[in-house]
């Protein structure tokens, strides 16, 4: 297995000879440590790399991407020829904004590299035709009012941004991400790969049965599994949904 391109993967296990290659994009405000837990799931004919975005974790030098296109310009740039130089076997997976970034990539890598992915997870995120944009979008929001979006959806606990100097660091970053997905529409594109759709059954940002909406997006197999819990409900279940990811 080539080595990753840097800075913009880390990978969480070393697999020589691997046939798959598991890419996975990280939620809104998220970091590639998010993924750190697939290791333990993982078979050893699959290798995880995780997108890392610029402005966190060791890019927080980085300036960070505050819309949908140039993200997905630099991964397809700098990620999907490694991709291509490893002879793998390709499976996209993301969560919530991770998951639009995966379904943009999915669909620049078909028409650029036909055959190179052959499966898109998508997870907690509803179809493109039912994206909508919030009526008072988060990134607009003043801090007091971003701190109620993230607890509302389960994520980074306010308490834990506390810390002026913590929040000075994470609070642009979340707000960039707010900004980049709520500016966001989906590309009109379809695939013809398998496209499964994994939710939270309580989730409050869609109800489950939103992420049906996936179906349209592909001519190929769609599945849509549902597990117990809300927007982060992965962490929860994340040996049936590695499981699910690779099929």
């Amino acid at each position: 297995m080539n080595g990753v391109p840097a800075p913009w993967v880390r990978r969480y296990t070393r697999q020589p000879g691997a046939s798959r290659v598991v890419l996975c994009f990280p939620h809104a405000g998220g970091a590639a440590s998010s993924f750190r837990g697939w290791a333990d799931h993982l078979p050893p004919d699959t290798e995880q790399w995780v997108v890392q975005y610029p402005g966190r974790e060791d890019r927080i030098a980085h300036p960070v991407i505050d819309a949908m296109d140039p993200l997905v310009d630099a991964v397809v740039t700098e990620v999907v020829p490694a991709l291509a130089a490893t002879g793998a076997r390709v499976v996209l997976f993301g969560h919530s904004m991770g998951a639009s970034v995966a379904h943009e990539v999915a669909l620049r890598a078909a028409a650029e590299r036909p055959g190179l992915v052959q499966r898109l997870v998508v997870s907690g995120r509803p179809g493109p035709a039912t994206q909508r944009a919030k009526h008072e979008p988060v990134h607009l929001r003043d801090t007091a009012g971003l701190l109620d979006a993230l607890a509302w959806l389960g994520g980074t606990v306010p308490e834990a941004l506390a810390n002026p100097q913590l929040a000075e660091l994470l609070l642009p970053v979340i707000r960039n991400d707010f900004q980049l997905i709520e500016r966001y529409r989906a590309s009109r594109g379809v695939l013809d790969i398998d496209v499964v759709a994994i939710t939270g059954d309580d989730d409050p940002s869609m109800p489950a049965e939103a992420a049906d909406d996936w179906r349209a997006a592909t001519t190929g197999a769609f599945t849509r599994h549902t597990h117990p819990g809300g927007h982060f409900y992965l962490y929860d279940n994340l040996p049936e949904v590695v499981a699910e990811t690779l099929g």
